[in-house]
């Protein structure tokens, strides 16, 4: 993994979601795209070598992708994963 993860949340114009998703998965760093319901249309999982790299990325790259209205980014902070009882911290 990466220095710094991210999910992404974005908003694209009607019929578009799949292209956009498609897109997204060319871009060196973008690591997994989902169309989604609820109230954005994709969830990205991104991640590169610091928090500034990540957010020139998304401000760089996704931005520009045709049909995309809106982006929210959320920097991971920490990670849980279950193992066997109780959770635990992934470093």
């Amino acid at each position: 993994m990466a220095g710094t993860v991210a999910y992404i949340m974005i908003k694209a114009e009607l019929g578009k979601a799949q292209y956009v998703a498609e897109e997204i998965v060319k871009i060196e760093g973008m690591e997994w795209a989902a169309v989604v319901t609820g109230p954005y249309d994709l969830l990205v999982g991104a991640s590169a070598s610091s928090s500034e790299a990540l957010l020139e990325l998304v401000a760089n790259a996704l931005g520009t992708i045709d049909g995309v209205t809106d982006i929210a980014t959320a920097l991971m902070d920490s990670w849980f994963q279950r193992e066997g009882r109780g959770m635990h911290p992934i470093p």
